[in-house]
């Protein structure tokens, strides 16, 4: 009997089908926009045409003329009601800015609102919105970054008397000494374009107004509703008792869904305002323009190496563009200094980091959040320099990686990587893509006129990081990384969880329910993940990062920790057994040595509840809460290996092949971990080949629907393989590593490493994405005029 009960099968690792699942074949989401309340309203927008003016008036008194329209507020009547936005992503350093939710006195990019509309129909709204007369003086617009930085050239705030917003250097060793003694130095000019996030589901908020209790209810399709409901609380001066924040079914955020929106905050004022419920849905245009940005950076490198290869230190200028400046603006371009010295032993760095502020709509938080960036200018580097010393690019990686015996490991700018296998991991990769076969094969491919080429890249990712300090300089402090949890077994035997986190298409509901229902012995039926509601959720801070395995899974089993030590009090009171002499299998508490006596996880429950047998003192319930903030990350890893063929005639470039082995630590379900590499490779070949937000001169957008910003598609995005290394993190009990952003991350470096490969005997060099069938025939063109 003992051995039987002992006996424990383990959900961890297994390939569990996703709990929610059916409810999304079958239709029976509900995302913001499919909320309807009795006597909705409809919110539109008055937005800015000019990239840059001062506004001389804003007339709204047409639009409050129009059929429908209830009414309308200009920035002048808003900033006298209401607080201006907190900069929570604010590192010292930063200049202060005043910001509200509509332009007061000038307006910095196309798409920032200038007056809101309340119509009692959508189109009612929007023709309010049209009927908005503005009279703009324009300024010179700065929409590049050279333009930003000239001494007498426009300024987008001008309080700063200056378009930089951030500035920081960073020295590790000696990099002066490290460049005198190299055998070669390459310098690079490295550009990675502005993107936007494109979520299936453009931004969406629903606010309703309870006047009895002074109560505002905020559906947003939100990343975190915990940070939504905390600045929409400072903003209207209002205590969080009385505001509510529902993220419901999100489709898709990828980090774009990561901040705090002007329309959230005007909705439930103007909800608040009219006592009325009021909705506003962004169209596909509307929310390419005013959803935030991201990427966007220039890299001009020095790279120290010797003959052999041997990596000795990096000098890098890095210029980030910001656009008009928001909450969460600065960030990404931090976390690209931190993650620069990737999966290599690079002890020397100098590196400048200067954030300007242009006339284009602000950056944010997207898939990689400043990664993608430092991955492509690192692995470019990588690649540039093997090729110049005419070495093997994956044995200048092998020679460079930090070795399995050196774990953990303190990069020179102060990342420590908890553990990891690089060199097994690139091997693995080498033999799965066949690569000494395609080198030879790839000869006769080019005999044949076949441009066929395989490139190469290493990500190491930071996941699960913890509250950051050197984010909240201004005192508001919302850009923490610690989680919370509820475990509550009901009377039943079955087990709610309550979550601070926020999932939007990661499968948290599966994996979390896989950990607890193995941790409790019971169906993952018998388990339910609850998130997404600031009344019945515990404050947390959301899903971003690559974080929700990590923290979700920790701090859950912190709490299903003290349920069970609890439970097991409760059990061995009931069957008079010494509480040291209780084991816990397969939801059965027993005696250990008179293994007859044994009470079921709901028996336990059922006491626990009723209250009927419990020890002196104890309360009845059977739940607990918890709250965990990483110490450090864990660094998950991992490299792609594409195969590419260029068509000479028309520059477009075919994936044929693309290999990933990748470590994520432990795998919860390996169906999900392959679900977001898939995804964010997905993301990645958009960005490599496809993705660009453009600006005419005059700062106009030019890429705003999907006819001008084009994505991938389904045919875009087949024949991948990919294999995993488990090596566990040793700080979480599971051994756990964020799986995100890594797919998203590596696939432009590895890309352009194919592309180039693929173009290497005309000389042709990748420093710039995206990699348009354009760009690339360009560049043959040019190789060919010169070879002629």
């Amino acid at each position: 009997m003992t051995q039987q009960l002992i006996a424990k099968r383990s959900l961890l690792g297994a390939r569990v089908k996703s709990v929610s699942a059916p409810r999304v074949l079958l239709g029976e989401t509900s995302y913001v926009d499919d909320i309807k309340l009795p006597g909705m309203l409809y919110l539109a927008f008055a937005r800015s045409t000019s990239p840059h003016s001062n506004l001389e008036s804003v007339n709204i008194e047409k639009a409050l003329g129009e059929d429908g329209v209830l009414t309308a507020i200009t920035g002048d009547q808003i900033s006298r009601e209401i607080q201006p936005f907190p900069i929570f992503a604010s590192p010292d350093g930063v200049r202060p800015v005043r910001k509200y939710p509509i332009a007061v006195g000038k307006v910095r990019y196309v798409g920032e609102i200038i007056a809101a509309i309340v119509g009692e129909s959508r189109s009612s709204a929007e023709d309010g919105a049209e009927s908005v007369v503005v009279e703009y003086v324009p300024r010179d617009p700065i929409v590049n970054l050279d333009a930003a930085l000239q001494p007498n050239s426009s300024l987008v705030i001008d309080e700063w008397g200056t378009n930089e917003a951030y500035f920081k250097e960073i020295k590790a060793g000696n990099i002066e000494q490290a460049l005198a003694n190299a055998d070669f130095v390459l310098k690079a000019k490295f550009k990675i374009q502005r993107q936007y996030g494109s979520p299936m589901e453009p931004r969406s908020v629903v606010a309703s107004y309870d006047p009895s209790m002074d109560y505002i209810t905020l559906y947003t399709s939100t990343q975190w509703p915990h940070l939504v409901r905390t600045v929409l609380a400072r903003m209207l001066g209002i205590g969080e008792h009385k505001i509510r924040v529902i993220a419901p079914d999100v489709g898709g955020g990828f980090g774009n869904k990561q901040d705090v929106y002007p329309e959230e905050i005007l909705a439930a004022y103007l909800a608040r305002k009219l006592r009325r419920p009021i909705k506003w849905t962004a169209s596909r245009s509307e929310d390419a323009i005013s959803t935030v940005h991201a990427r966007d950076q220039i890299h001009k490198v020095e790279f120290a190496v010797t003959r052999d290869g041997t990596l000795l230190g990096v000098k890098d200028e890095i210029l980030a563009d910001l656009g008009a400046f928001h909450t969460m603006s600065i960030g990404p371009q931090l976390v690209t200094v931190a993650t620069l010295p990737g999966a290599y032993k690079i002890k020397n760095w100098h590196i400048m980091l200067r954030c300007i502020t242009t006339n284009k709509t602000p950056v944010g938080a997207y898939r990689g959040f400043g990664a993608s960036e430092s991955n492509f200018v690192l692995e470019r580097s990588v690649d540039l320099i093997a090729r110049e010393l005419k070495l093997d690019p994956a044995k200048v990686r092998l020679k460079n990686f930090v070795q399995a015996n050196e774990f953990p490991y303190r990069t020179a700018l102060g990342s420590e990587y908890d553990s990891g296998n690089y060199a097994n991991c690139l091997r693995w990769a080498l033999v799965m893509a066949g690569y000494e076969g395609f080198k030879k094969e790839q000869i006769q491919l080019r005999n044949q006129g076949r441009l066929v080429g395989i490139g190469i890249s290493f990500v190491v990712e930071s996941t699960g990081i913890g509250s950051s300090k050197e984010m909240a300089s201004d005192g508001f402090k919302v850009y923490g990384g610690y989680d919370n949890a509820t475990v509550r077994v009901e009377r039943s035997g079955s087990v709610s969880v309550l979550t601070g986190l926020c999932p939007h298409g990661q499968g948290l509901d599966t994996t979390l329910a896989q950990i607890c229902a193995d941790e409790f012995g019971v169906t993952i039926e018998d388990v339910r993940i609850n998130w997404g509601d600031t009344m019945t959720s515990p404050y947390g801070f959301g899903t971003w990062g690559s974080r929700s395995a990590i923290t979700g899974s920790t701090v859950m089993k912190m709490s299903i920790d003290k349920v069970k030590q609890k439970a097991t009090e409760i059990a061995a009171y009931a069957l008079n057994v010494n509480k040291e002499n209780m084991e816990f299998s397969e939801g059965k508490f027993f005696a250990r040595d008179r293994s007859q006596k044994v009470l079921s996880l709901r028996q336990v429950a059922e006491i626990a509840y009723s209250a009927s047998d419990l020890p002196d003192g104890m309360e009845p319930g059977l739940s607990a809460t918890s709250f965990y903030d990483p110490p450090s990350p864990s660094y998950a890893y991992g490299v792609h290996l594409p195969i590419v063929e260029v068509d000479r005639d028309s520059g477009k470039i075919i994936l044929l092949k693309y290999f990933v082995v990748h470590d994520c630590g432990t795998m919860i379900n390996p169906s999900i971990v392959e679900g977001q590499l898939q995804g964010g490779i997905a993301q990645g070949i958009g960005g490599s080949l496809l993705e660009e937000i453009r600006y005419d001169e005059e700062g106009q957008p030019l890429a705003a629907n999907f006819l001008d910003y084009l994505i991938p598609t389904a045919n875009d995005v087949e024949n991948i393989e990919i294999e995993h290394l488990e090596t566990p993190s040793k700080i979480n009990p599971y051994g756990v590593k964020g799986v995100g952003e890594g797919g998203a991350i590596a696939p432009p470096a590895a890309i352009a490493s194919a592309v180039e490969n693929a173009l290497a005997h005309l000389g042709v060099k990748i420093t710039e994405t995206p990699m348009t069938p354009e760009r690339i025939l360009g560049l043959i063109k040019n190789r060919d005029l010169r070879d002629a």
